[in-house]
């Protein structure tokens, strides 16, 4: 019966590990996969979603919170 749980756990991520874990992966050239087992990510398109918004100036924000982190956007 244990087996046959469902095991779908909905993960809250703080605006500061979202910010931690997509910084490492752009500064330190970690796959998506490596970087999803370093933080224990529950999916990788959770990283490249946030990396996405991070990337266009988008802000990260905590899951289910009002925080928000805003990247500054590029110099031009």
């Amino acid at each position: 019966m244990e087996g046959l749980k469902d095991t779908h756990h909905c993960h809250h991520y703080s605006t500061e590990f979202k910010l931690r874990v997509v910084e490492d992966y752009l500064n330190h050239q970690l796959t998506v996969s490596m970087c999803c087992k370093k933080y224990h990510i529950s999916s990788e398109s959770v990283l490249r979603l946030g990396v996405s918004r991070y990337t266009s100036g988008k802000t990260l924000s905590t899951t289910g919170g009002s925080t928000t982190i805003k990247r500054n956007p590029p110099i031009r």
